[in-house]
């Protein structure tokens, strides 16, 4: 609780508690987890990257999901003993399910586990939004695509190939032996499309206009994780400009113009629910503006839109 002065009291008891905590007392909600009740739907935060060279920050918002956890005091899982992997979007225990609005109508599905519920909420076919990338002008955007819950379905064994659905690839398989056991390939490939348009909607066909790397698979593909996105050689986030970062693209866009809006589609090798399609996606794009003649810069950051497939699916 609190003193009068409107401070936390006793602190350093709470950290004492929590690193003393064996996994036991997780396992079995004793010892310092007795005294943690279930969180309500109150989360709020941001991050802010911030380049302190050129006086621009950008701002990214956190996906938070309703009811991730249980709502009683059985469902500790939340926390964990100090320096535990848990938790993870795997964690809560309770009702693997995931629930969303269709036309103002509660939908929902049963799945079999924490993570494909949080994966069939974040699946999308099309990942939406702007960009402006013209270094003469001194404007460059980068855009983020993270999935969430990969691991889950591509951190498999050695002597697996395919990723799990929704993904296509295991992470550490690789074909190049041809004996069938694989060797550490270090990524996981999912093919994209990529199409653009300028200002004044003048578009190419789909996959044209230089995405680098355009991948092995059948036209650009993303292999990680995280994946950033640049446009017309940007570099905003450092990933291009940084040897040890192989989750950087770029993708040219001058045969229409330097600014305008973007559609990434997403392809899944398998739904984890019928008519559920895509993968499941979170990001944001960075957009910096860098007027040096008046020695003023800008930051923003775009949430990305989305395209879901989650129609008129019953339990």
């Amino acid at each position: 609780t609190h003193t009068s002065a409107g401070v936390p009291r006793d602190c350093a008891k709470v950290v004492a508690a929590m690193d003393a905590a064996t996994l036991a007392n997780w396992n079995n909600h004793t010892g310092p987890f007795l005294a943690f009740t279930a969180p309500g739907n109150d989360l709020k935060g941001f991050a802010s990257l911030i380049n302190v060279a050129n006086g621009t920050s950008v701002d990214a918002n956190p996906t938070a999901l309703e009811n991730w956890a249980a709502t009683d005091a059985t469902d500790y899982a939340i926390l964990a003993p100090a320096g535990d992997l848990a938790p993870t979007l795997d964690t809560p225990a309770g009702p693997k399910q995931a629930w969303w609005l269709n036309s103002g109508a509660t939908q929902g599905a049963n799945l079999l586990s924490t993570a494909d519920a949080v994966s069939v909420l974040l699946s999308a076919t099309d990942v939406i939004n702007e960009y402006a990338a013209n270094s003469v002008s001194g404007v460059y955007t980068d855009w983020v695509l993270t999935y969430p819950t990969k691991h889950f379905y591509t951190d498999l064994p050695y002597n697996v190939n395919p990723g799990n659905a929704p993904f296509a690839q295991n992470f550490k398989f690789d074909t190049t032996l041809g004996n069938g056991h694989g060797v550490l390939r270090g990524k996981s490939c999912d093919s994209v499309g990529i199409r653009f348009w300028n200002r004044e909607e003048q578009s190419t066909p789909p996959g044209s206009g230089g995405f680098s790397p355009s991948g092995t698979l059948a036209g650009p593909q993303f292999c990680y994780e995280v994946n950033v996105l640049s446009f017309n050689g940007s570099d905003v986030l450092g990933t291009a400009s940084d040897a040890n970062h192989n989750n950087h693209y770029n993708q040219d866009t001058t045969v229409v113009g330097t600014k305008g809006w973007a559609d990434v589609t997403l392809t899944n090798t398998g739904s984890l629910v019928s008519g559920v399609n895509g993968l499941p996606v979170i990001g944001f794009a960075a957009i910096v503006r860098q007027n040096n003649q008046v020695g003023a810069n800008y930051g923003d950051s775009e949430p990305h839109t989305f395209k879901r497939s989650m129609l008129g699916l019953p339990l």
